[in-house]
């Protein structure tokens, strides 16, 4: 049976790959400077980069649709 995740299982799994992304773009950086990248390379870390900005920007819809699940009130940060 393929059961839906629930909000929270979401959020987390969102969270991890935002981790993800990130681990893979500090490592790509640590290997080689930008400027000796070859052309392969840069068009992986462009992607890379494009999916940590998705996955922030999923990361927050989730939060938002949990907190308003949840009753959470934020007004006061």
């Amino acid at each position: 049976m393929n059961e839906e995740l629930s909000l929270k299982q979401q959020v987390v799994v969102a969270l991890e790959l935002c981790k993800q992304a990130k681990d893979l773009i500090d490592e790509m950086l640590a290997l080689t400077p930008v400027e000796q990248m070859s052309e392969r390379r840069l068009d992986i870390l462009s992607a890379a980069l494009d999916n940590q900005t998705l996955s922030w920007q999923k990361l927050g819809e989730l939060m938002h649709s949990y907190a308003i699940a949840n009753d959470y009130n934020f007004d006061h940060l």
